[in-house]
């Protein structure tokens, strides 16, 4: 099967390595969607008949002034998947799209987090399956040894921007660090901005590539943000063994929101960890590697893909 593979980069990268280390009968063209006219060339190649189907990540694209690149697809007879990861969920829940799915978009939908799918059945997207994106980091955590926890008590987080280092709750953590002066609390991705106050206890670690040296440091990942995908960051968390304090409710995580509830359940884990009676986080381990595994989710994806 010929596919035309577009969207964010990262899950596609991990998407075209599963699917064809499933199977070999697989090939991909890839578009980045960086280039402002990358539409143009995906059109070129429905219109040459080079591929059999469109395997988009990362929400809707309009061609013109409305008219969704699906239907442009359907025009070619190519088949269109839109696989679904976090944040372009909120930019298409809007009431100006309600409706408009049902009516214009010929796509099969896939969520990749079970929660994504009830979000966009609340707008009239329909009949999407979940279907989670599959992680080599993942993998590899899950087939080696879980390495013990550092010899004092860390909290990881993360940030995409500076810009945006109040979306992924950096307010609250900077109530929590006064709260528990003898936790390091680390966030990954930004350095410190400027108007922020610095505590002892805080510790910008700016971009890093390699994500596992920080998991195997950390003790508790925190991740506490108003909406999310299937975090990769928190599913290599708990393939690390790591704790996750998140929003949602998935096995081997605490879910809480709120600052008090947030609290709790970090003094809770500070005071285990202290008594040297807190073990690794093997419900989260054993759950990722059952049911999140890299050819479990490969081989998934490759049946729905013959299938669409």
């Amino acid at each position: 099967m010929k596919v035309l593979l577009t969207g964010i980069e990262y899950f596609a990268n991990q998407i075209q390595h599963a699917v064809q280390e499933c199977d070999s009968d697989f090939s991909f063209s890839r578009i980045s969607v960086k280039s402002p006219r990358w539409p143009i060339a995906a059109i070129t190649l429905m219109r040459k008949r080079t591929i059999d189907l469109w395997y988009h990540v990362g929400g809707y694209h309009t061609w013109g002034v409305n008219l969704p690149m699906t239907s442009v697809a359907a025009r070619y007879n190519v088949r269109s998947v839109i696989h679904w990861a976090g944040t372009d969920v909120l930019t298409v829940s809007a009431a100006k799209f309600r409706g408009f799915f049902r009516h214009t978009v010929v796509a099969t939908h896939w969520a990749g987090a079970p929660w994504l799918k009830e979000e966009l059945s609340a707008f009239c997207v329909d009949d999407v399956l979940y279907v989670p994106f599959p992680l080599s980091e993942v993998a590899k955590a899950c087939s080696g040894t879980a390495k013990p926890f550092p010899s004092k008590m860390v909290v990881l987080s993360y940030a995409s921007s500076q810009s945006r280092a109040t979306f992924y709750g950096y307010d609250t953590i900077h109530r929590l660090a006064k709260s528990f002066p003898g936790i390091e609390f680390r966030i990954a991705g930004i350095f410190r901005p400027a108007d922020i106050v610095e505590l002892p206890n805080v510790h910008f670690l700016g971009w890093r590539k390699d994500m596992t040296p920080l998991y195997e440091d950390s003790v508790l990942i925190l991740r506490i943000v108003p909406h999310d995908g299937f975090s990769g960051m928190v599913q290599e968390a708990l393939a690390h063994g790591r704790y996750v304090i998140w929003k949602y409710d998935v096995p081997g995580v605490v879910s809480a929101t709120d600052y008090h509830d947030i609290h709790t359940a970090i003094h809770s884990f500070y005071v285990r960890f202290r008594a040297q009676q807190l073990p690794l986080n093997g419900e989260g381990r054993t759950f990722v590697s059952q049911h999140l595994s890299q050819d479990r989710i490969g081989n998934e994806i490759v049946r729905r893909l013959r299938s669409v």
